[in-house]
């Protein structure tokens, strides 16, 4: 049986040379050279606003909260009033922390355990880059929150001091399972098909109510599960509120280019539509994934966290672009 000879185009020589499939564009290779030349940090704006939030009447006022109702609260504070960064070049927007490439620091989880390198964090065989006034301001915060931290409230106390000790004569640890890290995949086919809208809602109709689908009654825990939702959401809408606000006014400077106001004008306009709204292009699609993404990193530690099979939620939006001839 003779085997029909394949079309030689794009399977001789140039797929066997070594490099990759595609050449990325001017923006994704500016983008790329800009992160690998900016060296790391720790980001201290989360535990900043965290502070500044209990210091203030609503923070005194929630003290008196239900647990899951305070914890809302205090994120949905430090989600509305962290500074929007839109950074050159970019489409799909949102920072992660307040500077370029840094860790956030949680003082209510691990991130403790930096202090101990809080004197040669540049000598690290990854080097974080602080100064030495923000290295103090680190400092003070860990402290400020030691007894608050899980570690703290796990360990210090009678006879389990030495274990807490343990954790700063270690040469070589992991920190996983004591910073309290949960695995998880986010509800982005959610989010993208249905918006955040649809969660608020189903909230505010069962604490408008105040029954389950069977009729009874809300139960305390129900109840503030219930308003921790809507509270939340109501950040993050902020969030992506102040992030279009300042995409508009990017676009306004006299120095954007009339190609990059254009771009600012659309991510604006996406990040008023979403995550709260379904999103109609695989632009919004992006954006609203990306700022409920932001979001659950601020809540929770990054390493724990992942995208998961983002390419269902997204594909019936890319297939809709290119038919519409937005791709």
């Amino acid at each position: 049986m003779k085997i029909a000879q394949q079309p030689t185009s794009r399977l001789t020589k140039e797929t066997k040379q070594p490099g990759p499939f595609f050449e990325p564009s001017k923006r994704i290779a500016g983008i790329k050279a800009e992160l690998f030349a900016t060296p790391y940090s720790i980001c201290l704006e989360r535990p900043t606003l965290m502070a500044e939030f209990w210091r203030s009447a609503e923070g005194r006022k929630a003290k008196a909260e239900h647990p899951l109702v305070k914890r809302a609260l205090v994120l949905s504070y430090i989600f509305a009033h962290r500074k929007p960064r839109i950074y050159a070049g970019e489409l799909i927007t949102g920072n992660m922390t307040s500077r370029r490439i840094a860790g956030n620091y949680y003082p209510e989880g691990g991130s403790i355990n930096i202090l101990e390198d809080i004197f040669r964090l540049e000598r690290r065989r990854i080097p974080l880059k602080l100064t030495t006034g923000e290295k103090w301001r680190l400092l003070g915060v860990g402290l400020r929150y030691i007894r608050s931290s899980i570690g703290g409230r796990t360990l210090l106390r009678f006879g389990r001091i030495s274990h807490f000790l343990d954790f700063f004569r270690a040469k070589r640890y992991f920190i996983t399972e004591e910073a309290g890290i949960a695995h998880q995949v986010g509800g982005y086919w959610n989010v993208v098909h249905h918006g955040l809208r649809r969660a608020d809602e189903m909230a505010e109709q069962r604490l408008k109510t105040g029954v389950m689908d069977d009729g009874t009654p809300l139960t305390d825990d129900q109840i503030a599960f219930y308003r921790s939702i809507r509270i939340t959401i109501a950040g993050i809408r902020q969030m992506a509120a102040n992030l279009a606000d300042e995409a508009e006014r990017l676009a306004k400077e006299e120095t954007t280019t009339a190609e990059r106001r254009a771009e600012l004008q659309d991510l604006a306009a996406a990040c008023r539509h979403v995550p709260y709204e379904p999103a109609r292009t695989l632009q919004e699609g992006l954006q609203s994934c990306w700022l409920v993404h932001i979001a659950l990193n601020l809540e929770d530690f990054e390493q724990g966290l992942s995208f998961g099979r983002i390419d269902q939620a997204l594909y019936h939006l890319y297939l809709r672009d290119i038919e519409s001839g937005r791709l």
